[in-house]
């Protein structure tokens, strides 16, 4: 998950604006900050992956005049936080810089053609290929928008977009792929975020930007296009929320709320793993004697969901155990036969730690799932997949045990492949069953939001909850007890 923003002014103070303007959704976790601008002197690029919002602070933007402006809040999900891996991302010529949230599916096979034709990458990203992708429509005689068009239709995946060329120095195009953006027009010029906050103040209406548009931001308006026939599309303005709080909670009634609707779309996002190190993976998990699951809190109930899931699907068996108990019960016994997949959404911390040093020392093959690339676990792990559930919002991060589900689900399936219990047609049948969880995800919040508030009225005198559950629904249930007890402050068992 990344905050975009984009401004195209009357006046050449747009580097200015935009850092303020991201500084506003600094709320959201992060990882490193950018910014780019067509100046006189062409496309400036200024960008940090340590400090993040005290660099945008910090920035002497004296001098530095521009109209157009892209910049970009990043948590790492391909690539980890190097300043090479820093949004905004450039084409070879430093002509055009992109800002990006989301995923491309196919960045391996796009990079690798890409690089064939000459194309030389500087980071480990998915998204840098959508600059070079522009970069060839544009060495093909297309126009900026044009260019923009054909590299979305050649990317896969989840994209929300911002570009801007010093062939167009006026102008900011933004296009969406299963995603959203949020323009608006205001007294200084046009303006596109993915965060609503970051419009507070600009502008007191906004429109959204939705799957399959594009946008041309002009300072005294922008015009919104269908991506595949670039024609005109109309849409209704809505009102930004008049206080930044409310503008931050995008629409909901306090953030936890957004928190868990936001899972619809993250949990699409979770489905797009990097097939090549599922793959890896499972291939460790099958072909080992012995598989611990290891997590603590939402990602214990999650290693507790999988090992029923492992054993169902994938006909393997594999011990869930609590990190804090992990090598108490089982340091000892760990040897180069034993593969031990640690799940945590930050990677980190002092247990967690320990157990993956012991583990390598007596030669155990440690896999990670986490949310947080370039964390320890991602540097120890012989192979990681991030979770790709976003930074936390609220009390505490809800959307971990849905996504680290998720994941492992898919692991599972790939695993029953590997050892023979389902054919390659049946696995990419259950893929495919897998992908309408999201929309699954939001009939079933759709369906309850109202019962929810009636129950939670009814029952929020009573101090403590039995919460049942068996099977494979046993970690859904303890996963109940522990949001019961850190959200609502309610005990349960």
């Amino acid at each position: 998950m990344a905050v975009i923003f984009g401004c195209v002014l009357k006046e050449r103070r747009a580097l200015e604006l935009a850092a303020e303007a991201l500084l506003k959704a600094s709320f959201i976790g992060h990882d490193s900050s950018g910014l780019a601008a067509i100046t006189p002197d062409g496309l400036k690029v200024l960008k940090d992956a340590e400090r993040a919002i005290e660099f945008l602070k910090d920035l002497d933007l004296s001098g530095m005049e521009a109209r157009a402006c892209i910049g970009h809040l990043r948590w790492a999900t391909h690539g980890a936080p190097y300043v090479a891996n820093t949004h905004p991302l450039t084409d070879c010529k430093g002509r055009l810089a992109v800002v990006h949230n989301g995923i491309v599916e196919n960045f391996s096979a796009l990079r690798e053609e890409l690089s064939s034709s000459g194309h030389k990458f500087s980071s480990k990203t998915d998204s840098e290929v959508l600059a070079h992708l522009v970069e060839e429509g544009l060495s093909k005689g297309l126009t900026f928008t044009r260019a923009v068009r054909e590299a979305l239709e050649k990317a896969e995946g989840s994209l929300a977009s911002a570009f801007i060329c010093s062939e167009e120095p006026d102008a900011v195009v933004c296009a969406c792929k299963n995603s959203r953006l949020f323009l608006a027009k205001g007294p200084e010029g046009t303006f596109c975020s993915s965060e609503l906050c970051c419009l507070h103040g600009l502008s007191d209406r906004y429109v959204e930007l939705g799957p399959g548009e594009l946008a041309v931001l002009k300072p005294d308006g922008f015009s919104i296009m269908d991506l595949g026939s670039l024609e005109p599309v109309e849409k209704e303005a809505s009102s930004v929320p008049s206080g930044l709080k409310e503008a931050k909670k995008m629409g909901h009634e306090h953030m936890l709320l957004r928190e868990i609707w936001e899972q619809v779309w993250k949990l699409a996002d979770t489905l797009r793993l990097q097939r090549p190190y599922l793959d890896q993976m499972a291939v460790i998990l099958a072909s080992s004697e012995e598989v611990f699951l290891v997590g603590k809190g939402s990602s214990y109930n999650a290693c507790l969901a999988a090992s029923y899931m492992f054993s169902k699907i994938a006909y393997r068996a594999a011990h869930a155990v609590r990190l804090g108990d992990f090598l108490e019960h089982y340091g000892e016994a760990l040897s180069t036969k034993t593969a031990i997949l640690v799940v945590d959404e930050k990677g980190d911390g002092p247990e967690l730690r320990r157990v993956v040093e012991a583990a390598r020392r007596r030669g155990a093959s440690v896999l990670g799932i986490t949310n947080v690339l370039g964390s320890f676990l991602t540097k120890m792990a012989r192979v990681y997949l991030c979770q790709h559930s976003g930074p936390p919002l609220g009390i505490r991060p809800l959307r971990t045990f849905t996504a680290q589900s998720l994941v492992l689900a898919q692991l599972a399936l790939r695993m029953a492949e590997l050892r023979g219990k389902i054919g390659h047609v049946e696995l990419e049948e259950c893929l495919e069953a897998l992908s309408s969880v999201p929309s699954l995800v939001k009939k079933v919040l759709e369906a309850n939001l109202v019962l929810a508030r009636e129950v939670a009225k009814k029952y929020a005198d009573r101090g403590f909850f039995f919460v049942l559950g068996r099977g494979i629904g046993y970690p859904t249930a303890l996963e109940g007890v522990q949001e019961l007890a850190e959200v609502a402050g309610v005990a349960g068992l």
